[in-house]
């Protein structure tokens, strides 16, 4: 806990609880062993306080069970920084249909993952394989809770879109599925700064 103040002095502001191993406040879901394991003690103490200070808590690379906490401690908004839909591709760091809802539910956000291994897209990362998760996450959560996650610093394959230059490839593709100028907005940064805005 006494972390967990010198990182809010120091302006942190989001903490995604896991990476790719157990720690402890919880349990990945890089693979499937831990999915049904919850919160430690300490993880559900952190999690509690992090909503008091103002911390948005990130539960992408967190365990089915661990999410199913922190969905139940709190009240407010949290969200999963880069993740992707599980009903189109079944990835273990990949979301429900409930667990989308449950996120838009709260009031967060959803940032959608480039990676090919999780948009489903073989060897490469597309923006047809984006589009398609974008357009699920939209008819499951909601636009408010469509924001990018991409993932440019921990993706290893290639890429359609290498970096945000191509990003007005992507929007135009959006556009060309249907989503309005101000959707795109949405996606682009609008529903990120306002999630970050209610936390005051």
């Amino acid at each position: 806990m006494e972390d967990l103040d010198a990182l809010f002095k120091k302006g942190v502001r989001l903490i995604t609880l896991t990476w790719n191993f157990p720690n402890s406040l919880g349990y990945p879901n890089k693979d499937w062993i831990h999915a049904e394991k919850g919160l430690t003690p300490l993880g559900k103490e952190v999690v509690t306080v992090m909503e008091q200070k103002g911390i948005l808590v990130d539960v992408s690379h967190l365990s089915d069970g661990g999410f199913r906490d922190v969905a139940w401690l709190l009240k407010g908004p949290f969200l999963a920084s880069h993740s992707c839909c599980r009903t189109l591709f079944r990835h273990p760091r990949n979301l429900t249909d409930e667990m989308i809802r449950t996120i838009a539910d709260h009031g967060g956000v959803v940032g959608i993952n480039f990676a090919a291994s999780f948009l489903g897209t073989g060897q490469k990362g597309t923006i047809e394989g984006i589009v398609r998760h974008m357009k699920h996450l939209k008819k499951c959560g909601g636009i408010e809770t469509c924001a990018l996650g991409s993932d440019f610093d921990g993706i290893f394959c290639p890429l359609e879109i290498e970096n945000y230059s191509g990003m007005p490839r992507l929007f135009q593709a959006l556009e060309k599925e249907g989503f309005t100028t101000e959707e795109c907005e949405k996606i682009a940064y609008k529903n990120v700064m306002h999630l970050m805005t209610s936390m005051g």
